[in-house]
């Protein structure tokens, strides 16, 4: 059941409605698997929505991978919407302070 349900989540990260796919990214990030961190990665970067950018940052938060940090930051240098921006903005500090 686990692992259908994981199907389930990083297939909703695709749909076509934004408000899923923010959902969806956004809870992603607590499985933590390569498959899951390259859909926050490719979301984060290339997503039309600045809510679905957002929750990848929270995606990435909630993965608690401070090695993801440096992309965060790369993210935030050309982010322009100010919703996603400060959610990035939010994310690298929470991983800078979790020290995990």
């Amino acid at each position: 059941l686990a692992v259908r349900g994981v199907g389930v989540d990083l297939k909703l990260a695709a749909d076509r409605k934004d408000t899923i796919r923010s959902n969806a990214i956004e809870a992603i990030g607590y499985l933590g698997t390569d498959v899951a961190i390259a859909r926050l990665k490719e979301a984060l970067t290339s997503d039309k929505n600045a809510r679905v950018r957002g929750s990848a940052a929270t995606g990435i938060q909630n993965s608690g991978r401070r090695d993801l940090i440096p992309v965060l930051e790369k993210a935030l240098a050309v982010e322009t919407a100010f919703q996603a921006k400060d959610r990035i903005q939010q994310a690298i500090v929470y991983l800078e302070k979790s020290g995990s």
